[in-house]
């Protein structure tokens, strides 16, 4: 009879191994199939933050759909544009007034008078569209950015085991 000891380390290194493994061949298989690959985790504070906004985004769009009656009653403009302008400009950089407008669905007129408080406070930076001088353009500020990725990188959004 042989004994083997192992340190509980050595065996999590190995379950680590192997479930590694098994998911690099489960991706290799989906490709094969033509199937959508599961996307990473995301790992930095940006990506973290960016998919927690994200997930605040889709909960307020429901909370409207689902209490459609109300919903006028939760409006909170500066915010839903502040939200929509973290995540459409992470992904695209500047965005056009309307496109803020439509993304964080507040009307035109809201949306541009809390643009322009927004922007008095230094929170946004407008400026002409570079190949179309009719249309303004707007970009977070990078010290706002730099914050937003900080709240929502907070302990409040992050994961958590289910119990």
């Amino acid at each position: 009879m042989v004994t083997v000891t192992m340190s509980i380390h050595e065996a999590l290194a190995r379950v680590e191994a192997a479930t590694r493994d098994l998911s690099l061949q489960f991706a290799d298989e989906q490709r094969r199939r033509g199937e959508p690959i599961v996307p990473e985790l995301p790992r930095t504070d940006a990506e973290r933050a960016l998919a927690s906004a994200k997930r605040v985004a889709r909960a307020r769009r429901r909370r409207d759909t689902e209490l459609a009656e109300v919903a006028d009653l939760f409006r909170d403009p500066a915010w839903d544009l502040l939200l929509d302008l973290f995540i459409t400009g992470e992904e695209r950089g500047d965005v056009s007034i309307t496109s803020v407008c439509v993304g964080a669905t507040v009307p035109g007129s809201t949306g541009l008078r809390h643009l322009a408080a927004l922007q008095q406070r230094g929170f946004v930076n407008v400026r002409a569209d570079p190949t179309d001088r009719r249309r303004r353009n707007i970009r977070l500020e990078d010290s706002v950015r730099q914050r937003l990725i900080r709240y929502f990188s907070g302990p409040e959004f992050q994961a958590r085991p289910l119990s």
